[in-house]
């Protein structure tokens, strides 16, 4: 599944971030860091945010020992975890801040031992937020020589926000 072309008017405090971010030097860093802050768990990989749009997010992490298994390759819980953070950044970007989005299902197919510095592209259709649904994202994770490591499918609910105090 290919993204497509993205509404230029999304109002989204994830790419209105990321622009001013982008403004600087270290503003991948700076941004990257934010990103791990939000969501604590996903520092655990050290995600360096390389791009990010409505439809489309990618994410490079680097091999350590660390992230290592039993077979000293990076571990199948880590590359779990790039791909559904590269998702949900995808996602995220996708949607106006009125909106919410919710992991329901993943599938990961593990292709081949991942080493050296790993890539995570995400990428899904815009989805209409105005109501209820659900959307898969479809994720790659490359290492430095291009080959695929692992391909996910994330699937999002995406919907409005509840009311306040509608007890979701």
């Amino acid at each position: 599944m290919s993204a497509q072309e993205p509404p230029a008017t999304v109002d989204n405090r994830i790419l209105r971030v990321w622009a001013k971010c982008n403004r600087y030097p270290m503003g991948r860093i700076v941004f990257s860091q934010i990103f791990a802050r939000v969501a604590p768990f996903n520092a655990v990989i050290r995600p360096r945010v390389l791009d990010v749009r409505p439809g489309r997010a990618r994410i490079a992490m680097t091999e350590r020992r660390r992230l290592h298994q039993h077979l000293k390759s990076v571990h199948a819980g880590a590359l779990f975890t790039l791909a559904e953070c590269t998702s949900g950044l995808a996602m995220a970007a996708s949607v106006p801040d009125t909106a919410r989005i919710i992991v329901t299902d993943i599938s990961i197919d593990f292709v081949k031992k991942a080493h050296g510095v790993l890539t995570a592209v995400a990428e899904c259709k815009v989805p209409d937020s105005t109501v209820q649904q659900r959307h898969d994202v479809k994720v790659t994770l490359s290492d430095e020589t291009g080959d695929d490591v692992a391909r996910a499918t994330i699937t999002w609910v995406v919907g409005p926000r509840p009311e306040a105090g509608a007890g979701n």
